[in-house]
């Protein structure tokens, strides 16, 4: 695949990546949250007092 060297220059591919980017954080976040839950933070409430 050849690219246009605009192409790889515009905001458009730049805001591409970056939305790829931050979709993907947050999938990954909210998959961690999921499979273990809120139980860290209970844990570091109750160390606190």
């Amino acid at each position: 695949m050849i690219f246009n060297n605009n192409f790889m220059r515009s905001n458009n591919f730049g805001l591409l990546l970056l939305r790829l980017n931050v979709g993907g954080l947050m999938l990954f976040h909210g998959i961690a949250k999921a499979m273990g839950g809120y139980t860290f933070i209970e844990k570091m409430l109750e160390h606190i007092g």
